[in-house]
């Protein structure tokens, strides 16, 4: 056998990835689809970068062409053991072509993707299609985008059989999400889709149902909204040192509903006279919490209305292009301990940035406040990155777009907030309580927080948002002394209204699917605690991918946008139709909850003691997911039947929204309660009838009428309908064939 002609082949994830290690090892030369690096600790190296997912499993379509009828007697197909083949993307298969030249050129190959479930998927996957069978195989473990940690990590190699169970995990993730998008988006097309709606189909995967679910519930909670008037009594309570207001707002079950008798009480308030008990006690806020990939977006898109989209590639050309943040995809707000060490020098570097930076970055003084809430090398090492923090390479002289640096100044912000003291402040609350007559023990109450020290927030000014969001009622209250006797000069009511739900946004969606707890009801608390320590639907890389590709099947649309906000997200007729047609019959499809207990279940798997119980979990959950998803189909061809296309079916979200433009310019009396539980057929009634005198008022002509009314159905899909696919493994559920 001829001596290797390499020391080590060393497969990278990207090829930004690629680059660092590069540099980590010394500097290399790039090659056609690798890195030569000719010096290095390992000594001669090469560096192969795929791009993520070079391969992908075996799908229905790649067994058969029985497949492609959707009506055969084939589904439902579970196929227990699906090949791993190369990616159809052509920039994959010149990454594979390189690796399979050169790794059996290696001595030793070198696992080095992202430190994760999927990462260790990635490059057992991709050495598996080189077919290359080296004499050692090693892993390299690094959550860093520093050189000094990567060379570290290189020259501390780990056996990959530490790691196996997350490798068996993200496979077992994979195949479920192969079998779930193939068998329900068939069972959902073919069982419960009206054929009259064209020759599209429903796309349906495990966390594209989450998705539906979660939005379908916002749907139902604002369509089901009724406003409430009621009212409060502001009290002027006068005190040695003045004035102070003093508001009766009792708890919802015991509201003033009721005008009249809310004015007595007021009218009885007038001339009370009684001591006031004054409670004050230092409250501590800490600064708010470094940037995960998803709380990012979510700023983004209310402080300036960028879609998901629009932030995640801001922030990747920040990274890959400009070097000026670390790695985006990150689900964590918490650093590494050497992450502090480099925080001085880093700081530095963002004095360009002017003020308030400079002012505080001197009063740090080097002197970093470390918290275990920013500082936490265990969960570090468990995942993949850490949180979005700046690099120590300075801005200055880089040509950034109004864009990139507005995102990367909030991440500067909150980086360097991290790292100083929290705001102090003293926290007052007066209370009166009347013992007697009409109000006898009604609470009147005034709460404020008196600043002592600005700590973190003298880096956010007022447009900023920051302070207020973090730190709450900043209220200033007169001095008022415990016991003091307040007389009540004047009193008032205040006219009162409860508020629907808020419709998601692109944006806000994706903290739900994170904090995919909160949506659990308070009957399964019990499943509320567990889920608090799971992943959530989705995965950072992937989510805002998922809510773009449910919007191009047109089971969700957008609204219009209001002010700066990003346009809120709703079902779409076509989405609540699959929603109601699942919910009899399957609800656990589209419970947000049952993906994430499927995450705790990959987990368990991920951390198994040896090889042996990695396997043994694995065949299990992926037994529970065979019969699961085998029965779910044959509940959906049992029972499910298409909903009619009639006049009874929700008005569409766009609809709604024309017909509320029409009867405001129009000045038509039309109630929230009957827009939100009007039908299509009524929607399009209404449209229908006023159309021409809108259109004559808004001075438009012709058809005028806006891209939200274009359809008063559900629109018809266009797309082909072809078979199923599992789809990519970073985006759940199926692939748009």
């Amino acid at each position: 056998m001829a001596a290797p002609q390499f020391d080590v082949g060393i497969l990278a994830e990207k090829k930004i990835q690629a680059e660092q290690y590069a540099a980590a090892l010394g500097g290399g030369a790039m090659r056609d689809g690798y890195i030569e690096v000719a010096r290095s600790p390992l000594g001669r190296a090469v560096i192969i970068w795929g791009w993520g997912h070079v391969d992908r499993l075996e799908e229905p379509r790649d067994e058969g062409e029985e497949f492609r009828d959707w009506r055969s007697k084939v589904w439902p197909h579970i196929n227990a053991r699906p090949r791993v083949l190369p990616s159809d993307d052509p920039k994959c298969k010149r990454q594979i072509a390189a690796a399979k030249k050169l790794l059996p050129q290696c001595a030793m190959v070198i696992g080095a993707s992202d430190p994760d479930r999927e990462g260790e998927t990635i490059w057992r996957h991709f050495l598996e299609l080189t077919g290359a069978r080296p004499r050692a195989v090693k892993r390299m473990i690094c959550a860093e985008s520093n050189p000094g940690p990567q060379r570290a990590a290189f020259i501390a190699l780990k056996d990959p059989d530490q790691y196996y169970g997350r490798f068996v995990a993200g496979r077992a993730r994979s195949v479920i999400d192969l079998w779930e998008g193939t068998n329900h988006t068939v069972a959902c097309s073919v069982f419960l889709r009206p054929g009259d709606l064209g020759k599209g189909y429903w796309p349906m995967g495990r966390v594209k149902g989450a998705v539906l679910g979660i939005l379908h519930r916002r749907h139902v909670e604002i369509r089901d909204f009724r406003e409430v008037a009621y009212f409060e009594i502001l009290a002027e309570v006068r005190v040695r040192a003045g004035t102070v207001t003093l508001r009766h707002a009792p708890s919802a079950e015991e509201r003033l509903t009721d005008r009249a008798a809310a004015l007595a009480l007021a009218e009885a308030a007038r001339g009370i006279a009684e001591p006031l008990a004054v409670e004050q006690k230092p409250v501590e806020t800490p600064p708010p919490k470094l940037f995960s990939k998803t709380s990012f977006l979510t700023k983004a898109g209310a402080r300036w209305g960028w879609s998901g989209d629009k932030s995640a590639e801001i922030l990747q050309g920040l990274y890959q292009d400009k070097g000026l943040i670390t790695y985006p995809r990150s689900e964590l707000t918490v650093v590494a301990s050497s992450d502090v060490e480099k925080a001085p020098r880093i700081m530095e570097q963002l004095r360009v940035l002017g003020e308030p930076f400079r002012s505080a970055i001197d009063r740090l003084d080097g002197r970093l406040t470390v918290r275990r809430s920013v500082v936490n090398d265990r969960q570090v090492a468990e995942a993949s990155h850490t949180a979005i923090i700046p690099t120590d390479v300075p801005a200055d002289g880089l040509r950034l777009t109004e864009d990139e640096a507005k995102a990367y100044r909030l991440i500067a912000q909150r980086y360097v907030a991290a790292f100083m003291p929290s705001a102090q402040g003293l926290r007052t609350t007066v209370s009166m309580v009347p013992r007697s007559g009409p109000c006898r023990d009604r609470l009147f109450r005034a709460a404020g927080t008196v600043e002592t020290e600005s700590g973190w927030r003298v880096l956010f000014g007022a447009e900023d948002g920051e302070a207020d969001e973090e730190g709450g009622e900043t209220d200033r209250l007169t001095p008022v002394a415990d016991g003091e006797t307040g007389t009540v000069s004047a009193a008032r009511l205040e006219d009162k209204r409860t508020r629907p739900p808020v419709p998601y946004t692109e944006t806000s969606i994706l903290e739900a699917m994170l904090e995919v707890h909160r949506l659990v009801p308070p009957d399964k608390e019990h499943l509320r605690e567990i889920l608090k320590s799971s992943k959530g639907v989705g995965t950072p890389a992937t989510r805002e991918t998922v809510i773009k590709e449910l919007i191009a099947s047109q089971l969700v649309e957008r609204g219009r946008a209001r002010g700066k906000g990003t346009p809120p997200i709703d079902l779409s007729g076509q989405g609540i139709m699959l929603v109601e047609a699942l919910l009899p019959i399957v609800p656990e499809l589209v419970q947000p909850e049952t993906t994430a207990l499927l995450e705790m279940d990959l987990d368990r798997i991920e951390r198994a003691r040896d090889s042996r119980g990695a396997d043994r979990l694995a065949e299990q959950v992926l037994e529970d997911a065979r019969e699961r998803i085998l029965r779910q189909f044959e509940a959906i061809r049992a029972n499910g039947r298409p909903p009619e296309l009639s006049g009874s079916r929700p008005a569409a979200p766009g609809q709604r929204t024309f017909v509320a433009a029409i009867a405001e310019r129009l000045g038509l009396a039309l109630p929230p309660e009957r827009l939100a539980a009007m039908s299509a057929g009524e929607a399009s009634a209404f449209i229908d009838e006023h159309k021409a005198r809108f259109e004559e008022c808004a001075g438009r002509g012709g058809n005028g009428r806006s891209r939200s009314s274009r359809s008063t159905g559900p629109a018809r899909g266009g797309q082909r309908r072809d078979e199923p696919s599992g789809g990519r493994r970073r985006s759940s559920g199926t692939r748009r064939p």
